[in-house]
C-alpha cells in the first residue's frame, strides 16, 4: 500500500450512490480505520449492524476457505517457513499463486470449451515494484515523502467510515429489497 502498487489496480466504483476510488480489504475489528479497510462491527447493536457483521464474516470466511484450498494444493506454503530466507518465501508464494491461477484458467477453459464458449480469461494484473534500495540521500528523502503522503491518504478514518456506512446500507438494501428501515436503524461503527 505504501509503495504505490495498489494504485495500479484501483478503479472507480459506486456503492449505494457513493463513489469510491480505492479497492478495499475485508478485515476484522483489530485493524485501524484505514481508507482501504472495511472493518467488521465488533458488537453490533442495530439491525443493520447485525446484518452487516454477519455478511462481512461470511465474506471473510469464503476468503479463508480459498486460502485453505491453496494451502492444501501447495503443502510447502502451509509449513513453517522460519528457516527460509525472506526472498525464498516471496518467490515460493508467488510461484504457487501463479500455478494456482494457471490451474484455474485451465479449468475455466475446459468448462468453457465444454459449454461452447471461447475459453479466454481476463489478463491478470501485475504488481509494480518500487526500488527503495538506492543510497542517494536525496532520493531517500523524496521516497520518504512519497511514502508519508501515501500513509496520510491511507490513514483517513472519515473515508473508511464513509465506505463502511455505504456498504452497510447496500447490504441492507440487498437483503430487504429497498430503502425501508435503513435510516431508522442507527449507526454501528
Amino acid at each position: 500500500m505504501l509503495d504505490g502498487s495498489h494504485e495500479e489496480i484501483d478503479f472507480p466504483f459506486v456503492i449505494d450512490g457513493t463513489r469510491f476510488d480505492q479497492l478495499f480489504y475485508l478485515v476484522d475489528g483489530i485493524y485501524l480505520w484505514l481508507a482501504r479497510f472495511l472493518l467488521s462491527v465488533k458488537d453490533p447493536t442495530t439491525n443493520i449492524g447485525k446484518l452487516f457483521a454477519s455478511k462481512q464474516e461470511a465474506w471473510r470466511k469464503a476468503v479463508e476457505i480459498g486460502f485453505g484450498v491453496w494451502k492444501k494444493k501447495f503443502l510447502s506454503v502451509g509449513r513453517t517457513v522460519t528457516l527460509h530466507h525472506r526472498d525464498d518465501i516471496f518467490y515460493l508464494v508467488k510461484a504457487t499463486i501463479i500455478m494456482h491461477n494457471m490451474m484455474v484458467e485451465y479449468r475455466m477453459s475446459l468448462d468453457s470449451a465444454a459449454s461452447g464458449g471461447c475459453g479466454q480469461s481476463e489478463e491478470a494484473h501485475t504488481n509494480v515494484s518500487v526500488d527503495y534500495s538506492t543510497s542517494n540521500a536525496t532520493d531517500n528523502i523524496d521516497k520518504s515523502r512519497v511514502v508519508q503522503h501515501r500513509w496520510d491518504a491511507l490513514y483517513y478514518a472519515e473515508k473508511a467510515i464513509r465506505l463502511h456506512d455505504a456498504v452497510q446500507r447496500h447490504v441492507w438494501k440487498q437483503h430487504h429489497g429497498d430503502d425501508a428501515g435503513v435510516e431508522g436503524h442507527g449507526r454501528d461503527v
